[in-house]
């Protein structure tokens, strides 16, 4: 006679109340920014330098990422290879394809190399085209370019490039999974770009940092300023709806609209 196995359902059911929550829940996160924008010029006198002081609150999932307060907000939606932004100031909107984006940081990473690379063949002293300030300002390593070193201590982690300051993080935050960490550093990447090195000692980590510091150097020199504030994990997912909705009164055509929303 044979013996009937029971179902395995119970089992089944068991394993998913013991998953944990964490990889069942998106990540939202809450900083209070200072930016400081520096715009050099020839003459000194017409530079300008200004100061803003703005919170943004970030939800990041494995398909999307959300970013809103602050000069715009953000949604892209990486199942969709689609970026949305949003700049309350002149009520403008922007759709575009993140194959455009990534695009233009190869091109415009080649463009600058070769012009780095004239540059120093013709003996100029003031290069501007600095390749770890440009590694950084679109997120993408040359080839073969060197290692960045860090600078420790007991409570911070520290790059610098002759006399810039590149970044810092503090060792103590909010801790995240192996996952959440990834999601982290790609939202930084997408949103204020900093060097790929930084951002892959960052996510070694495994957490959001309670204060950080980027630096960027292009047209202008940006340095912005976080202090997270509140960090948890939510079980509704991020979505590009609500963004998308709220942007109805915005200058955005109606066709814009209507694509993104479809």
């Amino acid at each position: 006679m044979k013996t009937l196995r029971r179902p395995r359902f119970r089992f089944i059911l068991l394993s998913l109340l013991a998953f944990p929550a964490a990889l069942l829940a998106d990540l939202k996160l809450t900083f209070d920014v200072t930016q400081e924008t520096s715009t050099p010029a020839r003459p000194a006198s017409e530079a300008s330098h200004s100061t803003q002081t703005f919170t943004i609150t970030v939800v990041l999932s494995d398909h999307a990422f959300s970013r809103t307060g602050g000069p715009d907000s953000t949604f892209i939606d990486f199942s969709t290879r689609r970026s949305y932004r949003a700049i309350p100031a002149d009520a403008s909107f922007v759709a575009s394809s993140l194959y455009a984006n990534i695009g233009f940081r190869e091109a415009e990473l080649h463009n600058r190399l070769m012009l780095a690379q004239s540059l120093a063949a013709a003996g100029v002293k003031e290069n501007l085209f600095d390749p770890v300030l440009f590694e950084s300002a679109l997120s993408l390593r040359t080839p073969n370019s060197p290692p960045l070193t860090a600078g420790t201590s007991d409570d911070r982690i520290s790059y610098t490039h002759g006399e810039k300051p590149l970044a810092f993080f503090r060792r103590t935050g909010f801790e995240l999974t192996e996952n959440e960490a990834a999601q982290f550093v790609r939202f930084l990447r997408y949103s204020y770009s900093t060097h790929p090195d930084i951002l892959a000692r960052l996510q070694t980590l495994r957490i959001v940092p309670q204060e950080f510091e980027i630096h960027r150097y292009d047209a202008a020199a940006d340095r912005f300023h976080f202090v997270l504030t509140k960090a948890e994990r939510v079980t509704d997912s991020v979505s590009s709806s609500p963004f998308l909705q709220g942007l109805k009164g915005s200058r955005a055509s109606s066709a814009e609209l209507r694509a993104a929303l479809a």
